[in-house]
C-alpha cells in the first residue's frame, strides 16, 4: 500500500488479506483498496494420514481413535488463529465432538515432515502442496472440505458426507494493483494476467498442483465477488468465535 501507484508494482497474495480485513476493518480492503488483476488459483483442503498407518485407515476410524486418545491426539497445521486452516479445524472438531491438538507450524516442509516421520498423528492441508507425497503413497487424504467429491479424490468422503454443516473456506491466490493506478496500466495488466492464465505452461502448473479440479479463474469482477463473500463469511465466523472483530 505504501510503493507509488502508477501500475508498476502488482500484489500477490492469497485469501488471508480477506480474513484479515474481515478480522480488522482498518486492513486494506483486497476488493476496494485493491484491484484483483485475476484469481488464479482456487482449492480445498483435507486431512491426510499416513499411508501405512495401523491405528486408522479412514475418517470414521480416525474420529472414534480420536476420542479415545482424551486429547492427546495431534495435527499438523498453521500456527496462525484466525486462519483459514484453523477455523475449518475448529468446525470439523466442533461438528465431530473430538478434542486434537493442533501442533503448529509455519512452514510446510516441518509440517509434512512431522505426519511422515510419526510425530503427529494427521495433517491438515491442501493437496497440491502435498502432491509429491500422494504421487508416492506416503500419505493418504481421508476427510475433503468441499461440499462435493472432487473428480481427482472421489474415494475421499467430504465434510458433508460426513455430517459436518458448513460452508467450506477455500484457499485462493491472486494478484492485484493499487485501486490509484492509471486506468490505462490496470487495463493493460488485467488482460496481461488473464492471457498469461491461459498460458498451457500455467495450465500445466495448475494441474499438477490439483489446481484445475474445481474452476481457479476469476477475472476483476468475478474475484470481488469471490473476496466480498469470503469477507463476510469470515466476519462471522469471527464473531461466533468470539473474536474482536473491529
Amino acid at each position: 500500500m505504501a510503493a507509488p501507484t502508477d501500475g508498476y508494482t502488482v500484489l500477490e497474495h492469497i485469501d488471508d488479506a480477506s480474513s484479515a480485513h474481515a478480522l480488522d476493518s482498518s486492513r486494506p480492503n483486497p476488493a476496494v483498496d485493491l484491484i484483483p488483476l485475476v484469481i488464479s488459483q482456487v482449492t480445498f483442503s483435507q486431512i491426510y494420514i499416513r499411508s501405512n498407518e495401523t491405528r486408522y485407515s479412514d475418517w470414521p476410524s480416525f474420529v472414534e481413535w480420536v476420542r479415545a486418545q482424551d486429547g492427546k491426539a495431534t495435527i499438523a497445521n498453521v500456527s496462525k488463529e484466525g486462519s483459514m486452516e484453523r477455523v475449518i479445524m475448529k468446525f470439523i472438531t466442533d461438528a465431530s465432538d473430538m478434542e486434537i491438538q493442533q501442533i503448529s507450524f509455519d512452514k510446510g516442509a516441518p509440517r509434512y515432515g512431522a505426519l511422515l516421520g510419526g510425530q503427529v498423528d494427521a495433517l491438515f492441508e491442501q493437496p497440491g502442496d502435498v502432491r509429491n507425497f500422494l504421487d508416492a503413497g506416503n500419505f493418504k487424504p481421508i476427510l475433503t472440505v468441499f461440499n462435493e467429491r472432487p473428480g481427482a479424490f472421489s474415494d475421499v468422503p467430504t465434510h458433508k458426507e460426513m455430517g459436518m454443516d458448513f460452508e467450506p473456506l477455500l484457499r485462493f491466490r491472486g494478484f492485484y494493483v493499487h485501486k490509484d493506478a492509471p486506468a490505462d496500466r490496470v487495463d493493460w495488466l488485467k488482460w496481461a494476467f488473464q492471457r498469461a492464465y491461459c498460458q498451457e505452461s500455467y495450465q500445466a502448473y495448475n494441474e499438477s498442483k490439483f489446481m484445475n479440479v474445481i474452476d481457479s479463474y476469476r477475472d476483476t469482477d468475478g474475484a470481488i465477488d469471490m473476496i466480498n463473500a469470503a469477507v463476510t463469511q469470515y466476519r462471522e465466523v469471527y464473531k461466533n468465535m468470539g473474536l474482536d472483530v473491529k
